[in-house]
């Protein structure tokens, strides 16, 4: 939040002069959902992200415009899974069904999904999306736990020959490509996850819906 910074000429990125300002504001969290949805080859493949945040609804719509089959967004908050209907998701669940991993596999005729993505962080829901994941399925692992996870290591990995591929940030450059055509060529409208935008006056308001849990909000964007 500095009024101004220096970085190195190599690190600077240049936004189109058309490109709008709440577009440009989030370009660093679509391009993780970039990195992930490109990671796990999403083409013609059926995916079920769990998590419904920001960035998994990002990559709803980007696993939409990339040609996935279908998209399944597992999540807590009403409203965000309304986002993530409105970015394509052809299903939402709610993750406190207690039969989420039987609901997903009956789903898939109990075959499991060719994709996982991983956006919640959280244990419950890394072993969910391991069981529903199909035999030589790829999951990716995105979200960032609080402490250590168990799983089933035989079952879950070993015996369902699943691969695991961990996703940090962005790949340079290519993800910043990536996410400048699908942006300004309107493959994938964030619209609809760009919920609330103050000035920057109104910082304390803006960081307060981010953190209460019952908040309908998906990006807040802050303009000078």
């Amino acid at each position: 939040f500095a009024e101004a910074v220096k970085v190195p000429a190599l690190c600077a990125w240049k936004n189109p002069s058309d490109m709008p300002t709440e577009v440009a504001a989030i370009q660093e969290p679509f391009g993780n959902a970039v990195y992930s949805c490109e990671t796990a080859e999403v083409r013609s493949k059926s995916v079920v992200i769990f998590g419904d945040g920001p960035i998994a609804s990002f990559a709803t719509g980007i696993a939409k415009a990339w040609g996935a089959r279908e998209v399944v967004v597992v999540g807590l908050n009403t409203a965000r899974l309304g986002i993530a209907e409105k970015m394509g998701a052809d299903r939402t669940l709610d993750a406190r069904d207690g039969e989420v991993v039987e609901r997903l596999r009956d789903h898939t005729d109990g075959e499991g999904f060719e994709v996982v993505l991983e956006m919640a962080g959280v244990e419950i829901a890394i072993q969910q999306g391991l069981s529903a994941l199909a035999k030589g399925g790829t999951f990716v692992a995105f979200g960032i736990p609080s402490g250590n996870v168990s799983i089933d290591y035989t079952d879950a990995l070993v015996f369902k020959e699943a691969k695991v591929l961990g996703v940090n940030g962005r790949r340079m450059f290519s993800t910043w490509y990536q996410t400048q055509t699908l942006l300004m060529t309107g493959q994938v409208d964030v619209g609809p996850v760009l919920t609330h935008s103050f000035g920057l006056g109104e910082f304390e308001r803006a960081f307060g819906l981010l953190e209460d849990p019952a908040s309908e909000a998906g990006k807040v964007i802050l303009k000078p």
